[in-house]
């Protein structure tokens, strides 16, 4: 996660286990230096945390353009980027608020949905298939555990 350039510099602390099971690693602070501003940023505007799973992803991913809503005029074609599969964010969103209960991944889930509503929506799914991966991250996350007793 380490990047330098003569407009940007990013430096990460170490990554740790954020679990029992080290699927799961935070790096916390990540701190950039942006040379290409004069802005005056405060130590704490300086950083930001990042976490990263290996747990293994169920579906592709997906190529797509790298867009703003701002003319920024960055590139001249906008550079493709490989995203994690809407639907699988979506189940990943879902446990994640059946788990842990936090707001943020409660409201992750309804906008996905909300903006999967919009016609020629590229968030667009339907209900069964996000049943069938639900159910396969179950099964790969608690594997000694039936949880359609839960159900």
């Amino acid at each position: 996660m380490r990047y330098s350039d003569e407009n940007l510099d990013i430096v990460p602390a170490q990554a740790v286990a954020a679990g029992r099971r080290r699927s799961l690693m935070r790096v916390e602070p990540i701190r950039f230096d942006p040379v290409f501003t004069g802005v005056a940023l405060a130590e704490e505007d300086r950083q930001f945390k990042a976490d990263v799973s290996f747990r293994g992803l169920l579906l592709d991913g997906r190529e797509v353009p790298l867009l703003t809503p701002y003319a920024l005029q960055l590139w001249a074609e906008p550079p493709p980027v490989w995203v994690m599969d809407p639907l699988e964010v979506l189940a990943e969103k879902i446990l994640g608020w059946c788990v842990h209960g936090l707001v943020k991944h409660y409201a992750d889930v309804a906008w996905i949905t909300l903006a999967a509503e919009n016609p020629g929506s590229p968030l667009a799914f339907d209900y069964p298939r996000l049943r069938e991966v639900l159910d396969a991250k179950l099964a790969t996350e608690l594997p000694r555990v039936s949880w359609r007793r839960f159900v």
